[in-house]
């Protein structure tokens, strides 16, 4: 929805900027560049920029924990088929860029519980296999 927007917004800047004459050349050409970024986010063309932005943000996936219930199974990339690494709670990831591939069919994923325990040992988030 907002990629929506934001297309829209693009366009029109672009139309905006150009028409103007008080509007100093490098203005018109960094407007003109931001709106065609959104353009090209906006038809999924800037998804390959979500892993880099991811760490550089998000940085690496916190694994300290003091507790069992400080540990869980999160996806930590920004792509289809990530079945996750055990890792503390609160840590999240970002990818902020419109991913329009279609959807893949993935393998299955271990499951916790099942597959596998997670455990918090010597305040690293652990996978421990089933037993």
């Amino acid at each position: 929805m907002y990629e929506d927007i934001l297309m829209i917004i693009g366009i029109v800047l672009i139309a905006v900027i150009w028409s103007l004459k008080l509007v100093h050349l490098v203005l018109k050409v960094a407007i003109t560049v931001a709106a065609i970024c959104l353009i090209l986010n906006f038809f999924g063309y800037l998804v390959v920029l979500n892993q880099p932005i991811n760490k550089m943000f998000a940085g690496e996936p916190a694994m300290s924990c003091a507790y069992d219930s400080d540990c869980t199974l999160k996806t930590t990339l920004c792509q289809q088929c990530d079945c996750g690494t055990v890792m503390n709670k609160e840590w999240e990831k970002f990818c902020p860029l419109k991913d329009v591939r279609p959807e893949v069919q993935c393998p299955p994923c271990a499951q916790p519980g099942k597959d596998f325990t997670i455990q918090c040992i010597k305040n690293i988030c652990t996978r421990l296999a089933a037993q």
